[in-house]
């Protein structure tokens, strides 16, 4: 080879592929010396930037390939790769389309543009055209694994669960080895909590060998099959191991939120503060890392990215701070400033503006999550730099009464009447005069306002959580034919809870909105609620730190016990079918005996839990699982068979202590993130 004749854009190429990155160089070089109009020299250039991590030199080739020659279907390929990573979805779906367009009909590269144009379609939740690609692909191929395999992931996407397991299966039995599909229908039986038959299908890839970052993901499935069946350790074991293969913010949620919360054993807060302290240090890592090796924020996708930052960051922030945490005290104040700052404050009032503008109903869920964790961080010692949030307040009340979010007007109001408290200082004893007393113990709110933040938000963590995850609510009020049959769909729901909660919100929210009633109404308004609506003391009573006072709780007390025995409750959806089952019939709550410990019980936020328990060896492990030792675990178990045996008309049931409902609600919390997450 001379140099009057460059070597040929295909001996380029596999030097690309080989990583021969200088040998490359000097090649397109030549090329572009020896014709610098050449659109392929320019397309080779462009891929030799992209390797070499120069990626704005890399687009502007790209560009200029496409002014030599606008039809280069791969140059169009390369750009669509580019934003993709950038997380530009909806350019990188502009590309896609005119690569598909200009390849030739039916040709390979044809059929891989198809296929990547279902994957970012999926990924910017455009299922419409997700379908429509996907249709044209079964027309191309339509007996090739590949396109199995992304039936599945499409028919997941819109809900029909038999049919994409079914794809996935046969995709499998078409190429048994493939690692993506292998993940993507574990991911899939984990949503629908199949623990054995996730089990199953991850087994094989031991076998196999994988990248890193497949390594990594095949281990945080792996742990969170152990996790569901139980097995704590083994899953922490998993989740570290993939950590050290390949960072990954999704592994560290995991490893963070899949475990149980600190016991009063010393050795459990130990081993909880040793998984928390190496989270933390992977964190300031990433955070002191330089700019090339830190997590491209800017390319998560933003709701994935505003959950995990909720629930991490929430995570760190209440167990950097339990007195349960003997070593390193003094310094996990500044260590979790650190974290903080840089995985919970970038974007986050960003994030909350940004969820109510475009998608209230939808992120209901998270506004309210973001609302409870913002509002509490006000007592942070950060609260510099959250200037902004009191005036925000008032907008977040209007903008969540008026959008009607069925979730806020039914359950948890307490959040408004934070906001409220927080922009308006002035009225602030009139939420909570100096001579009521409340249960939490805090009798004025300023003393709310500087106290720590755990004792304002996590000691109403049980309510908030079921309010956050949807997994239990009460139906109050129903028709006879309503509380035979629980509403299924979410249409349903919706319809039910307006039709219970929004005349209650909207009474409420007159209140806040207009400061010229709170002092002769507040009171008057929930007296009068209770007594109009005795079951709605199940909505009051998130209100309790705020406005439910002593006085009116002893008045009431007895008078709304037995209307409370009316309440129904749809079934608790847990990770353990065989544990907790739906109730089946009405709860008697023991009023009779000790009404007003029931009273003060039901108000910390300790729920009746009931399941129908024929093998008690899940139930104990699940017990187990959650942080309690196994003669503890088995002595309630024989409890409940007692009360079962002593009372048949009565459904099974176990009041457990305010902690151990704390470790089930985290679970609830882990299987609500777990399902909405892409793992």
């Amino acid at each position: 080879m001379t140099a009057e004749t460059p070597a040929s854009p295909q001996t380029i190429q596999h030097w690309l592929q080989q990583g021969a990155l200088t040998a490359a160089e000097e090649a397109i070089s030549a090329r572009l010396a020896h014709n610098p109009e050449e659109a392929e020299a320019w397309l080779l250039q462009g891929q030799l930037k992209s390797r070499q991590q120069q990626n704005d030199q890399a687009l502007a080739a790209f560009e200029y390939a496409l002014c030599l020659q606008p039809d280069l279907h791969a140059a169009h390929a390369e750009l669509a790769s580019l934003c993709r990573s950038a997380g530009q979805l909806a350019l990188a779906l502009k590309h896609l389309s005119a690569a598909r367009a200009f390849a030739p009909v039916n040709s390979t590269e044809q059929r891989q543009y198809t296929q990547t144009l279902i994957e970012v379609s999926l990924d910017s939740g455009e299922l419409s055209e997700a379908s429509l690609h996907l249709k044209n692909l079964l027309q191309m191929a339509p007996d090739a694994a590949d396109s199995y395999w992304l039936c599945g992931r499409v028919m997941a996407a819109l809900g029909q669960n038999q049919a994409a397991e079914a794809a996935f299966l046969q995709s499998l039995h078409l190429q048994p080895d493939q690692v993506a599909v292998r993940l993507d229908l574990t991911c899939f039986y984990l949503q629908h909590r199949a623990w054995l038959q996730a089990t199953q299908v991850l087994s094989p890839l031991q076998k196999l060998t994988l990248t890193a970052q497949q390594q990594a993901r095949w281990l945080t499935l792996q742990g969170c099959c152990d996790f569901w069946q139980g097995e704590l350790p083994s899953a922490r074991e998993r989740w570290r191991q993939a950590l050290a293969e390949h960072f990954s913010l999704q592994t560290l949620t995991h490893l963070c939120l899949g475990l149980p919360l600190v016991s009063q054993s010393p050795a459990d807060a130990m081993q909880w503060q040793s998984v928390l302290e190496e989270g933390l240090d992977l964190l300031q890592q990433q955070a002191q890392a330089p700019p090339a090796e830190q997590i491209p924020w800017e390319q998560v996708p933003a709701p994935w990215l505003t959950q995990t930052r909720l629930t991490l960051g929430s995570w760190l922030e209440r167990h950097c701070t339990t007195p349960a945490l003997p070593a390193r005290q003094p310094e996990a104040p500044y260590r979790l400033g650190i974290v903080v700052d840089h995985l919970l404050r970038p974007g986050l009032a960003d994030s909350l503006k940004q969820l109510l503008e475009t998608q209230p109903a939808e992120h209901a869920l998270q506004i309210f999550y973001l609302q409870q964790i913002t509002l509490p961080d006000l007592l942070s010692p950060w609260q510099h730099q959250f200037q902004m949030l009191p005036q925000m307040a008032p907008a977040m009340i209007q903008q969540l009464a008026q959008a009607q979010l069925d979730v806020l007007a039914y359950w948890d109001l307490t959040p408004l009447l934070y906001a409220a408290a927080v922009a308006r200082p002035a009225h602030l004893q009139v939420l909570l005069p100096e001579a009521s007393p409340v249960s939490s113990g805090l009798q004025r709110m300023d003393l709310v306002l500087s106290a720590p933040a755990e004792s304002v938000y996590w000691d109403q963590a049980p309510e908030r959580a079921l309010a956050l995850t949807d997994l239990r609510f009460p139906l109050v009020d129903l028709p006879e034919a309503a509380a035979n049959s629980a509403p299924t769909s979410p249409r349903q729901k919706r319809e039910l809870r307006q039709s219970l909660g929004l005349p209650r919100l909207r009474r409420v929210y007159g209140l806040l909105a207009e400061p010229q009633h709170w002092l002769p109404d507040i009171d008057p308004f929930l007296k009068g609620l209770l007594e109009q609506e005795p079951q709605a003391l199940l909505v009051a009573l998130p209100l309790r730190g705020s406005v439910l006072h002593t006085h009116l709780q002893q008045r009431h007390a007895q008078s709304l016990g037995a209307q409370a025995s009316r309440v129904r409750w749809l079934p608790a959806q847990t990770p353990t079918d065989s544990l907790i089952k739906a109730l089946d019939g009405l709860i008697a709550l023991p009023w009779a005996a000790d009404g007003w410990q029931s009273f003060q019980a039901l108000q910390s936020g300790v729920p009746l839990l009931t399941w129908e328990q024929t093998d008690p060896q899940p139930a104990a492990r699940w017990l187990q699982a959650c942080g309690l030792p196994v003669a503890e675990s088995q002595e309630a178990l024989l409890k409940v068979l007692k009360q079962t045996n002593s009372d048949q008309h009565t459904p099974r049931r176990v009041m457990l202590k305010a902690d151990q409902i704390a470790r089930n609600i985290h679970n609830m919390i882990y299987t609500e993130w777990l399902q909405k997450t892409e793992l």
